[in-house]
């Protein structure tokens, strides 16, 4: 997935040190960061792509949850939700981004209903946490979410552009915003289609994160990375 910045797959072995910044990419990011009506184009149509995204994992956990009506309901209200919340974003920019962030806060709050639907024989009333999680599923959810930040900043530093400068997010407590704004893309296809079926399918109630079930995840977010994304 890391070769959405290139145009293809890179290659799974990585130089130690990473570039320098290119001047004339960061002038130009620069200038793209001010461009207006372009970069409101460019953040809505990021927000698009990640409520699809959203909607596409929703949708492929419905099938089997259709035996349960009610269940199957708050599903298919958070995937109308999530595509309803899509269109305007790509038929138009936003006039602010405020209202782009609107959206996108409702849409996220759809998302998660969704989940919860999903996990309703497990913990009916899980939430999604950040940062001081104690239940399995919000861990391995932030655990993923970090080796994300870090795989997207390497590789947006190796494309020659500067993480500090983003679209959508304001640097805030040493985050970088670029990476952030990339990480809207791939948290659903990288870390929550890895999460959510692991605490989802299983029988039995995972209560804690034990070493093996957390090397399993570990090692399917790397799969997970490693495999094609066509965007």
């Amino acid at each position: 997935m890391r070769g959405f910045l290139y145009g293809c797959v890179m290659p799974s072995r990585m130089p130690a040190r990473l570039p320098h910044p290119s001047g004339p990419r960061i002038l130009a990011q620069v200038e793209y960061r001010h461009a207006g009506d372009a970069t409101r184009r460019t953040a809505a149509l990021l927000l698009a792509r990640k409520f699809r995204n959203c909607a596409a994992l929703l949708k492929r956990a419905l099938p089997y949850h259709r035996r349960y009506p009610a269940r199957a309901r708050v599903l298919a209200a958070s995937i109308a939700s999530l595509e309803r919340a899509a269109r305007p974003a790509v038929s138009a920019p936003p006039q602010r981004l405020a209202s782009a962030f609107l959206a996108e806060a409702r849409a996220t709050r759809a998302y998660w209903r969704g989940v919860r639907a999903l996990l309703a024989c497990h913990d009916p009333r899980w939430a999604r946490r950040y940062p001081r999680a104690s239940d399995p599923l919000n861990i391995l959810l932030n655990t993923g979410y970090t080796f994300l930040a870090r795989w997207l900043h390497e590789e947006i530093v190796r494309a020659g552009l500067l993480p500090e400068i983003g679209l959508l997010h304001a640097t805030r407590r040493g985050k970088d915003p670029l990476v952030y704004d990339l990480m809207e893309l791939f948290r659903q296809p990288v870390v929550d289609a890895v999460v959510v079926p692991l605490c989802t399918k299983k029988k039995r109630v995972l209560e804690q994160v034990r070493e093996c079930d957390m090397r399993r995840a570990v090692a399917a977010f790397h799969a997970q990375w490693e495999k094609p994304f066509w965007y």
